[in-house]
């Protein structure tokens, strides 16, 4: 662990940007020093007014309830390279610009940059786990990167390849300012659900990136990444499963199920979604996205709430909601489709991030890594351990 209170945050900074660029002349490392000024003047402001806003909104007293807070550090923690963090800084970098350039090939490639993101925080999150656990959820990552998980888009049509998804951006001076454009992208599509709720999805977790890092806060990643939420702004709901007798159905055309309660907090919502999860998780159901992004969804939400944008998550919970019941309309499909597996290895240790285990689904990488992040972020809001112990054993079917 590095001792942050002598640390040089400006000298990791510059040698972060020189590890991504190569060496920086003179004039580079001018513009990186100003710009990062600016940075740390717009997080004050920022804190500032975020403080304010809780202190007025006392409705969303839940959404900092259940959040771990930073330590009080000597050097601003968004100023670190992060050579303690358990999964390699740079995999942040190469997830922002696979979600910035997703939408060059269509709105669900950005799942490879967001599952690349949330491998990164899966680490930040989870600090006590060893260098060599770390190590084996980089591999994991890397095959994403590499491409093995290319059934997300045409590479030919699209004229975009995963691995060139993933290819650094050319450097630019960072602009935070910049950042609250892609809470207005998605401003702009929360209210319904659309695509198993991704656009909120992706775009939590890009906030979380930059909020937290901004010195990826470039108007290039920045770009890319609104242009990716505003993506789903005609996009439907998404379709289910409901057995081989009625096929798939589309999910405007199913009937609403009212026995999911309306929830108006974020803790309302994460319990709604616990207990859907300890009931249903060994059923075989397919469409909506899963349980893996109803739970996803469901983080996505508490950071938007976390992080000051908590109007904008009270705006989503309607669209989440609906998620919910449509996940709940669909049947058991065990005599159709065969018992679901429930993996045994924990994801602390090595064997979980290098051992193939056959969950029925063809993104295998992409939404184990997303919902085990996810899953960390639901949790963080529940207090009773014995229902995290439960949803967690739970949990090990979708693995």
């Amino acid at each position: 662990m590095m001792n942050v209170s002598t640390c040089d945050a400006h000298g990791m900074l510059l040698r972060h940007f020189e590890d991504m660029y190569g060496a920086l002349d003179a004039e580079q490392r001018a513009r990186l020093a100003g710009a990062e000024r600016r940075t740390e003047r717009e997080l004050a402001d920022r804190c500032r007014r975020r403080a304010s806003s809780s202190r007025r909104d006392g409705s969303w007293r839940a959404s900092l309830q259940g959040q771990r807070l930073p330590r009080r550090r000597k050097a601003p923690c968004w100023m670190l390279r992060r050579e303690d963090a358990v999964v390699d800084f740079a995999y942040l970098y190469r997830g922002l610009c696979g979600l910035s350039r997703a939408h060059h090939a269509n709105s669900m490639a950005g799942h490879l940059g967001a599952a690349v993101v949330a491998g990164y925080f899966f680490g930040e999150d989870n600090a006590g786990l060893s260098p060599e656990v770390g190590d084996a959820i980089g591999g994991y990552l890397d095959r994403i990167i590499a491409g093995e998980e290319g059934l997300w888009f045409d590479a030919d049509g699209a004229g975009i390849s995963v691995a060139e998804l993933f290819t650094p951006v050319t450097p630019e001076e960072s602009d935070p300012a910049l950042t609250g454009s892609i809470a207005e992208a998605l401003a702009g599509n929360i209210d319904g659900f659309r695509q198993s709720g991704h656009n909120v999805i992706f775009a939590a977790i890009a906030l979380r990136a930059l909020d937290d890092h901004p010195m990826h806060a470039t108007p290039t990643l920045i770009g890319g990444v609104r242009r990716l939420i505003e993506g789903f702004d005609a996009a439907a709901m998404g379709r289910g499963y409901y057995g081989a007798a009625r096929g798939w159905i589309e999910g405007a055309d199913v009937p609403v199920d009212d026995s999911v309660p309306a929830y108006d907090t974020p803790d309302d919502m994460a319990a709604v979604v616990v207990e859907e999860l300890i009931a249903s998780a060994a059923e075989r159901k397919r469409g909506f996205g899963g349980p893996w992004h109803v739970i996803n969804h469901t983080a996505a939400l508490i950071e938007l709430s976390a992080r000051g944008y908590g109007d904008l998550a009270q705006r989503g919970l309607a669209a989440h909601r609906k998620h919910v019941q449509l996940w709940r309309s669909l049947p058991d499909l065990t005599d159709e489709l065969g018992p679901g597996v429930k993996v045994t290895l924990p994801p602390t240790g090595v064997e979980f991030w290098t051992t193939e285990t056959p969950n029925g689904q063809s993104a295998f990488l992409t939404h184990r890594i997303k919902t085990q992040y996810g899953f960390g972020r639901v949790m963080s809001v529940v207090d009773d351990p014995a229902t995290a112990r439960e949803a967690a054993d739970r949990l090990q079917y979708l693995m």
